[in-house]
């Protein structure tokens, strides 16, 4: 159906996040590193033949169009995959193959499961930011990318002092996300765009 062929352009996004929860729930319950290696590098290489097949066969654009409950807003949230977006989202999913690909040699330095989910969780949202065809579906593509980011770190850091720098970091950012989209509506409704 054309709604399915539509959300098809989330696939590089939803792949990496969905094997990075699978890897967690892996190690969790069967820590085994060999499987969770063998998902982690089977999900890069995947992604990396969907972002190159893409350049071939772009799929249609996804626009989610008059969703906000705001009256006299109609700012659509668009991702789209074109010839100028293609090469950076092709070099993160081959940075995050490669990354992963490697990650076996630096077994002895630390490299740990939660870091190859990590790696994947932050290539897929980077993708979902380079997709963003609209003012804010950047917003909330970065804002998502800035949540992910607040999450490891908070997951990674021992020092209640970094912890904190992580979260009045994550705030700023939410707070000019929040007064970008106040400026989007502001904008919209005196007639004209940002």
């Amino acid at each position: 159906s054309p709604q399915s062929c539509k959300v098809l352009i989330l696939l590089p996004v939803l792949l990496p996040t969905i094997a990075s929860v699978a890897i967690l729930i892996v190690q969790r319950f069967q820590p085994r590193f060999g499987t969770s290696y063998l998902l982690a590098v089977a999900t890069a290489l995947a992604n990396l033949g969907l972002v190159l097949s893409f350049h071939w066969n772009p799929p249609p654009a996804l626009a989610l169009a008059n969703w906000l409950p705001f009256p006299g807003m109609p700012a659509a949230i668009i991702f789209q995959l074109d010839t100028v977006s293609w090469p950076y989202a092709f070099a993160i999913a081959s940075l995050a193959a490669a990354a992963i690909l490697t990650a076996s040699g630096r077994l002895a330095l630390h490299s740990i499961p939660a870091d190859w989910a990590g790696c994947l969780l932050v290539s897929g949202t980077a993708i979902l930011a380079i997709m963003a065809s609209s003012p804010l579906a950047l917003a909330l593509a970065w804002t998502i990318v800035d949540l992910i980011e607040l999450m490891l770190i908070l997951g990674t850091v021992n020092k209640p002092q970094m912890s904190l720098q992580a979260v009045l970091s994550f705030s700023a950012r939410l707070a000019g996300t929040f007064f970008l989209i106040i400026a989007m509506y502001v904008s919209q409704s005196g007639g004209q765009t940002l």
